[in-house]
């Protein structure tokens, strides 16, 4: 039966947003308010009630694996936020907004989600709006790093890690350090992305445990996105038992809060890790899991990096003509809306 909806605010939304078990159901507790699913009407009278459910959907559909559906969602929110919403409103969907696009794909639109989110939030000091401008640097230095534009990539993260280390919690500062980690390993630079991820999962790991931190689900975020990419990194660096482990391990955490953005890349380093010591069939097991969920989401960069390690697979195995169609296919991913709003990892791949 569904809640009542000022039942729902007081007592579900908060247990399927910030703990861990809460967070599983979280897509069905939204549902309920969207009687013909979450393409039709939502069944919320109150403008301000209304934008926050728009966007509480959008976010949970991203983060639950269809960022596609979310772009949707947020475009609905971002229409009506337009109508009867603030500005530091706005700006929170449009920097959430920009991460689905990118996810999906779409370089360019995320980028100019992120650079109309900053705007808005131009001279911001102190409170919400300086740490909502915090997280959009952080997201638009994602964006940047995406596509090779290093400089302005390395200036946004600083500017984030700036604000995060002088006004806000420590937590803060873990989430930055995870995103900087992802883009030294894109770089090419595992030594410096193991000590990002090595910052980010000593500041994570603790607040699952810590019972004042009442947010479990964001410190699952940070903890399993810190053991993947510590995972890979270490990988990347030839300490492939070590890292096998760590990638083991946020697989599990992952797993458990269907946390698929952190999923889709741990199946691939594993696989590396995989193809690397030589257990080639153990390799092509871990592969075709990430199919589905890249379609389903979809997730072109992560399918991207998926191919080419299909690539090195078939490779190692001496089936050229296959590894050559994995290598085209991954091309295509990557060129996304073309130059310079492309695609540009620049790890080692073999």
């Amino acid at each position: 039966m569904t809640l009542p909806f000022d039942q729902f605010l007081e007592l579900d939304e908060p247990v399927t947003r910030l703990t861990l078990r809460g967070w599983v159901r979280r897509l069905d507790a939204l549902r309920a308010y969207y009687p013909e699913g979450f393409d039709g009407p939502l069944a919320v009278s109150p403008p301000e009630h209304r934008l926050s459910m728009l966007q509480w959907t959008a976010q949970a559909l991203n983060l639950h694996g269809f960022p596609g559906r979310a772009i949707v969602m947020f475009e609905r929110h971002d229409a009506e936020c337009v109508a009867h919403g603030t500005d530091l409103q706005l700006a929170a969907s449009l920097a959430q907004h920009g991460k689905s696009l990118r996810q999906a794909g779409r370089f360019r639109d995320a980028e100019a989600k992120n650079r109309q989110a900053l705007a808005l939030l131009e001279g911001t000091s102190g409170g919400p709006a300086l740490l909502l401008r915090a997280v959009t640097l952080t997201w638009h230095g994602m964006a940047l790093a995406h596509r090779g534009a290093d400089a302005e990539s390395a200036s946004s993260f600083d500017e984030a890690m700036a604000i995060f280390t002088s006004e806000f919690a420590q937590s803060h500062r873990g989430v930055v350090a995870v995103f900087l980690a992802q883009r030294f390993l894109w770089l090419g630079d595992p030594e410096e992305a193991r000590v990002h991820a090595e910052l980010a999962w000593s500041i994570a790991w603790p607040l699952e445990s810590d019972p004042s931190h009442l947010d479990k689900w964001g410190a699952r975020k940070m903890s399993a996105s810190a053991a993947r990419n510590l995972g890979e990194s270490l990988v990347r660096l030839e300490r492939i038992e070590e890292g096998l482990s760590w990638l083991l391990r946020a697989k599990a955490m992952a797993d458990e809060v269907c946390f698929v953005e952190e999923i889709i890349p741990g199946l691939r380093a594993q696989a590396m890790a995989r193809r690397l010591d030589g257990r080639y069939d153990h390799a092509r097991v871990l592969l075709t899991q990430i199919w589905p969920l890249t379609a389903a989401g979809p997730y072109p960069m992560y399918e991207c990096d998926a191919r080419l390690e299909s690539a090195l697979l078939f490779d190692a195995i001496g089936r050229e003509e296959e590894a050559a169609a994995e290598r085209t296919d991954a091309h295509r991913l990557a060129h996304a809306d073309g130059p310079p709003f492309s695609f540009q990892p620049r790890y080692a791949v073999g």
